[in-house]
């Protein structure tokens, strides 16, 4: 009585033979559709690759430029630097006047406007230390 009421055993799936249907339009689609991709796929790595060497070659000039700028840069302090401590030596070797190294270390031009009367005052206190100087030189003499 138990025997009849339990479902029959399933048939194995590999037991069941599948038919083999061909669809060569359907490949056809499929093949074109792979090819179309692989093109684009192609396509766009190297369009990324002439944008990398875009970019490197970029780079490359931008550092170069700024190497040639420090280079520059630099070459002009030196410069700078050089003929400052040329003028400076001759300044000390200048025994004659020795207010000229005062003034010339002194700035007495300005810009701003609100030191003008400041400015001024210091410059003609300069001017008044250097001729007394000169004629205390000229009394020795």
């Amino acid at each position: 009585a138990e025997a009849e009421l339990l479902p029959p055993a399933p048939v194995p799936v590999a037991a069941v033979p599948e038919p083999e249907q061909s669809f060569p339009a359907l490949e056809a689609v499929n093949a074109s559709i792979e090819a179309r991709v692989a093109e684009k796929s192609a396509e766009e790595e190297a369009l990324a690759e002439q944008r990398r060497a875009d970019a490197q070659a970029a780079i490359d000039q931008a550092n170069a430029e700024r190497a040639q700028l420090l280079e520059s840069r630099a070459s002009t302090n030196r410069q700078t630097e050089a003929e400052e401590v040329e003028r400076m030596r001759e300044l000390r070797e200048d025994t004659n006047n020795p207010w000229a190294r005062v003034v010339d270390n002194v700035s007495v031009t300005t810009t701003d406007t609100s030191s003008d009367a400041e400015t001024a005052r210091m410059r003609s206190l300069l001017i008044q230390l250097k001729d007394e100087n000169r004629e205390q030189q000229e009394q020795q003499q």
